[in-house]
C-alpha cells in the first residue's frame, strides 16, 4: 500500500500526469495507491483516517 499527500504543487497539470501514470503502474502491478489532498491528513479527516485503517487491516 502507498498513501500519496497532494499539496498545491499537484494543482499543476504536468505533476498530476506524472501522478496518474504512477499510479496506474503500482495498480497494474496490483498494489494499492490511496491518495489524499495534503488538507485530508493534516486535518485527520475521518474518511482518509477509516479508509487508511481499513486497508491496513485488509
Amino acid at each position: 500500500m502507498r498513501v500519496e499527500v497532494d499539496g498545491g504543487i499537484h494543482l499543476k497539470l504536468a505533476i498530476r500526469a506524472k501522478d496518474t501514470i504512477k499510479d496506474n503502474d503500482a495498480h497494474i502491478a496490483g498494489k494499492l495507491v490511496l491518495r489524499y489532498a495534503s488538507i485530508s491528513i493534516y486535518t485527520d479527516d475521518p474518511d482518509a483516517v477509516r479508509q487508511i485503517g481499513e486497508a491496513l487491516a485488509a
